[in-house]
C-alpha cells in the first residue's frame, strides 16, 4: 500500500532533517490513530436490597391476586448465568445502608447485584433464599429490567407473599447512574443503584 503525503508550501530540498522527522511523525500518527483502542461503557453494574417494612409502618393487605399463579419469569436471567455476572458480596456498595435497615427494624430479603452489557435486554431474575428467619420470613420473586435509550430507565416486577397476603410493586422510572433509588411498596420496599463498567463489549 502506497500513501501520497503532500507538503504545500515546502521546499522538500531545502527541508532540514528536524523537518522530515516531524513530517514523519505527522503521517505516522494520521494512519496509526484511528487504529487505537477507545475506552467503552460496556455495561452496567445493578445492586438492589429487598427489605420488609415494619408492620407499624405497613400493614399486611390481603390482595385479591393471591389466589392466582405468579408471574411466568422464566424468559428471566439468574444473575452467574447466561453472560449475567453475579456480584460478590465484597464489591457490594450498598452495606452500609443494609445495616441501617438492620438497626432500624427492617429484615432484609433479598441482598443481591449483577453485571450485564449494555447490549443485554432481557429481565434478570430476583427470588429471595432461606434465611436465618427461617419460613416465618417474607418471600420474594420477580424481576428487573434495564432499559437503556435516551435515558436509563429500570422496570421493577415483584411480588412479596407472606402466608395469604400477596403485594407486589410493578414500577418503570428514569434512573440516574449512581443514585440510591427507593422503590415502595406496601409490605416492602426496595433500594436499588446502577453504576457504569467500563471496558471492551
Amino acid at each position: 500500500m502506497v500513501f501520497n503525503v503532500q507538503f504545500n508550501d515546502v521546499c522538500l530540498m531545502d527541508m532540514t532533517k528536524e523537518n522530515f522527522w516531524r513530517a514523519g511523525l505527522l503521517a505516522l500518527a494520521v494512519f496509526i490513530s484511528p487504529t487505537l483502542p477507545a475506552a467503552a461503557d460496556s455495561g452496567y453494574q445493578v445492586e438492589i436490597i429487598v427489605f420488609e417494612r415494619n408492620a407499624k409502618d405497613a400493614a399486611a393487605i390481603h390482595d385479591e391476586s393471591n389466589n392466582k399463579p405468579p408471574p411466568d419469569y422464566s424468559n428471566a436471567v439468574i444473575p452467574g448465568t447466561d453472560n449475567i455476572g453475579l456480584l460478590t458480596p465484597k464489591r457490594f456498595q450498598l452495606s452500609g445502608a443494609e445495616q441501617k435497615l438492620k438497626r432500624s427494624g427492617r429484615t432484609t430479603l433479598v441482598h443481591t447485584g449483577w453485571i450485564q452489557r449494555r447490549s443485554e435486554s432481557r429481565a434478570v431474575r430476583i427470588t429471595s433464599t432461606a434465611t436465618e428467619a427461617g419460613d416465618a420470613t417474607p418471600s420474594v420473586d420477580g424481576a428487573m429490567r434495564l432499559k437503556v435509550g435516551e435515558l436509563l430507565n429500570v422496570g421493577v416486577d415483584l411480588t412479596c407473599r407472606d402466608g395469604g397476603d400477596v403485594t407486589s410493586i410493578i414500577e418503570t422510572r428514569a434512573v440516574k447512574f449512581g443514585e440510591l433509588h427507593y422503590f415502595d411498596g406496601d409490605q416492602f420496599g426496595v433500594l436499588m443503584q446502577v453504576t457504569r463498567t467500563t471496558g471492551s463489549e
